[in-house]
């Protein structure tokens, strides 16, 4: 277990690492959310599980590519509501019809162009779809 532990980066308070941390607290806010927005039966729906496993993955630092990674989230996020409109306005009116008890300035912060989540990084790849989950049963 020491080895294990060994092998882990340690934490340096530059600004990589702050900027990188702070991308991982946006990323559990969101996935609070839609844990605390579900009730008891979504939690253990496969679908669901799915979309939060989603909302984890990122194959981009930033930079060039972080609309492109913020759009692919939103896109997941409106196929597992079944909406076809993926522009970020129609998505917050389409979970607050979801979950309405959730506020909706609360989904709209969190899912703005400019929230970029993930904590899961891919950086051989440039295709967001690499990512392999279970098919969905349902």
């Amino acid at each position: 277990m020491n080895e294990l532990l060994s092998r882990l980066p340690r934490y340096k308070q530059n600004a990589g690492q702050v900027a990188s941390l702070k991308k991982e607290w946006q990323t559990a806010r969101l996935i609070r959310a839609f844990w605390e927005a579900a009730s008891p039966s979504e939690r253990e729906e496969s679908r669901f599980l799915r979309l939060l496993t989603t909302l984890g993955w990122i194959n981009a630092s930033g930079g060039e590519y972080s609309n492109t990674t913020v759009q692919w989230r939103n896109e997941q996020i409106c196929e597992y509501l079944r909406s076809k409109d993926t522009s970020p306005e129609v998505l917050v009116l389409a979970l607050n019809k979801r979950w309405p008890k959730q506020i909706s300035g609360r989904w709209k912060k969190l899912l703005s162009l400019s929230s970029h989540s993930g904590i899961t990084h891919s950086e051989e790849s440039d295709d967001a779809g690499e990512l392999s989950l279970p098919p969905s049963h349902e």
